[in-house]
């Protein structure tokens, strides 16, 4: 994939999200500052909208993302792009990409593995 608005992180994490319709688990691949690669064995389109709570590898609180849209799904992988979060968790998003630059400050190869799990918000809507 690739990167259009800045670096992306690899990481190793388990992903619940919810949708209107739906809720999956999954497991993220990656983060950039707008969004993620989730691979999910559930079938999301193309335009939905889902809520999800992310557990970063830094061990601090868990980050939410109130909103977040569906930007392209290519067999189990899924583009996620946040739209709604805190200004603290954008933040915290922000200094956390910049840390982990797969550029600059993760050497090849090395993945980081998630402490905690992504856990269900609830599905929008509600």
């Amino acid at each position: 994939m690739v990167s259009r608005y800045g670096p992306r992180v690899p990481v190793v994490g388990q992903a619940v999200l919810a949708g209107s319709h739906t809720s999956c688990e999954g497991r993220v691949l990656d983060l950039s500052v707008p969004g993620c690669l989730i691979e999910c064995p559930h079938r999301l389109h193309v335009g939905e909208y889902v809520r999800l709570r992310v557990s970063l590898p830094d061990g601090g609180a868990a980050m939410t993302v109130s909103l977040a849209a569906v930007r392209w799904v290519c067999g189990n992988r899924v583009g996620l792009e946040f739209i709604r979060s805190s200004n603290a968790d954008q933040h915290r998003l922000n200094a956390f990409v910049s840390r982990h630059d797969p550029r600059s400050a993760v050497p090849m190869g090395r993945v980081l593995k998630w402490k905690e799990s992504i856990t269900l918000l609830g599905a929008s809507g509600d």
